[in-house]
């Protein structure tokens, strides 16, 4: 198989993890708002707020995949709809929290990412704003989240507004959160670490000089080529000898993009990140978030 089919099946792979996963913790009861007994349209109505519940928490999730290495990266939501437009109206992060209906989809390049598909009831959406990018540059990482857990125990909740329907809202919590956004981040870095080795001079991780499992220096295994100030390249980045870590920030890419443009790199993920040991083949285990 070629390497890129073996990315893009991995890529799938990690889709599937991710949902099955999300729908174990998604499991979560609703939480009512009003006491009454439930009709076929309530029982109805709460299946379609766990599944806006669902659709939000892959959407952060899998936030990288939707919106590239530019974009802000896993952890962030949507803007609310409040034109009636059934999609985000940003700017919205400046109010605290963020707060209109929950929008119908995003749309993509392609193709749209639907949130609701129940056209003929709205639903409300609250979201905090400091994990909505909008304005841009919301750092937000697993400690940005366990930081306003404890401000708040639901980060973004749906609830119900139609009138057939006990009132009920389902939360996002960081605790809901965490666990996809992790097994993301360190998915994606296996990848990256694993895509140069047996494809160019790298053989063994030796050839990276004196890396050190716990430190910075892991970050070289993640970067494309080294640019000059003219934009020229230069020799491979796998014959590296050793790296300067604030060079490598400033000189690499990662993705095709300036490394200090990536979103990992933006959300200081890295400095959440210690490898536990340079063994090859590497494995989530390896991946401890600090």
């Amino acid at each position: 198989m070629s390497r890129g089919g073996r990315q893009s099946g991995y890529a799938l792979l990690l889709m599937l993890v991710i949902l099955l996963s999300g729908s174990v913790a998604l499991s979560a009861p609703l939480l009512p708002l009003h006491r009454g007994t439930r009709t076929a349209e309530s029982v109805l109505g709460s299946q379609v707020l766990q599944s806006a519940r669902q659709s939000l928490l892959v959407y952060t999730t899998l936030y990288p995949y939707l919106y590239g290495p530019r974009g802000a990266g896993p952890g962030h939501l949507p803007c609310p709809d409040i034109d009636g437009s059934e999609s985000p109206d940003p700017p919205c992060g400046n109010a605290s929290p963020a707060a209109g209906q929950l929008p119908r989809h995003v749309s993509l390049p392609g193709h749209r990412y639907a949130f609701v598909p129940d056209v003929s009831s709205s639903y409300r959406y609250i979201a905090d704003s400091d994990l909505i990018n909008n304005p841009v540059n919301r750092r937000v990482t697993d400690e940005t989240l366990e930081g306003l857990a404890q401000r708040s125990p639901y980060l973004a909740w749906v609830e119900s507004e139609a009138s057939v329907l006990p009132q009920s809202r389902v939360p996002l919590s960081a605790s809901a959160m965490i666990p996809g956004l992790r097994k993301l981040v360190a998915a994606w870095l296996l990848t990256r670490i694993h895509r140069e080795f047996g494809t160019s001079c790298v053989t063994s991780m030796n050839a990276y000089g004196p890396l050190q499992a716990g430190e910075l220096s892991w970050l070289v295994l993640i970067a494309d080529e080294v640019s000059d100030a003219s934009g020229s390249s230069d020799a491979s980045p796998g014959c590296a000898e050793q790296a300067d870590i604030d060079l490598l920030l400033r000189s690499r890419q990662i993705e095709g993009v300036p490394a200090l443009s990536h979103w990992f790199i933006r959300n200081r993920w890295h400095e959440r990140i210690r490898l536990s040991n340079l063994d090859l083949p590497l494995t989530a285990d390896d991946v401890i978030f600090q």
